[in-house]
């Protein structure tokens, strides 16, 4: 028995999609024969030309990426209308951005709100009308065990802002769930990736 995903020939807007988890994310969807669309502050456009050659045979599923802020509402609302034009549908959106600030300034619960808050509400409203007319669609946040849980202090932005996706995705569940739109959160702990906080946290702190 051959476990298939039926994304082949899925259309999937990733938010931070360059590197960590976002870059896993993407990969993953190519292997599963989706188009990708993504997005950071910086986009080169070659990302994965190197990963191509290892998918499969006959798999022709590509990833294009835009460059902009994603606290920029007007530029988020315009990569998501591109997007859909493009390829003509939207089937998943997952709002992976975030700038993971665990310090408690004002610039950092402002940076925090835009991104990991508005940054998830305004790709929701901007892609719903696309992913009301899949047949397969569907809404991920990556949040974290901190939005649940006391990780650290002093206070920071981090946690209550990934609290507050917990929530939203709740109320979004209710209302777009009717419309066959699934809505989930990812939750995880410490991931170490390529990249990521954690690798330099083990490079500082070997022990």
């Amino acid at each position: 028995m051959v476990l298939t995903t039926g994304l082949k020939g899925a259309h999937v807007l990733i938010t931070g999609g360059t590197r960590g988890m976002g870059e896993a994310m993407v990969h993953k969807f190519l292997q599963e024969e989706a188009n990708v669309s993504y997005c950071a502050r910086t986009v080169t456009n070659t990302e994965y030309d190197d990963f191509y050659p290892m998918l499969a045979e006959g798999n022709t599923a590509r990833a294009v990426g835009t460059a902009f802020d994603v606290a920029s509402k007007d530029a988020l609302v315009k990569w998501v209308e591109s997007s859909a034009e493009r390829l003509g549908r939207i089937d998943v959106i997952i709002a992976n951005a975030s700038p993971m600030h665990m310090e408690g300034e004002t610039e950092h619960w402002e940076s925090s709100f835009a991104i990991d808050v508005m940054g998830f509400v305004e790709l929701v409203r901007a892609a719903t009308p696309y992913l009301e007319k899949s047949p397969q669609a569907s809404i991920i946040v990556q949040s974290s065990f901190m939005g649940r849980e006391f990780y650290r202090s002093p206070p920071a932005a981090y946690g209550p802002c990934k609290a507050a996706q917990l929530q939203h995705v709740q109320e979004l569940s209710h209302f777009l769930g009717p419309k066959g739109i699934r809505v989930n959160a990812i939750s995880p702990g410490p991931i170490l990736c390529k990249g990521g906080p954690w690798e330099l946290y083990s490079k500082t702190n070997p022990e």
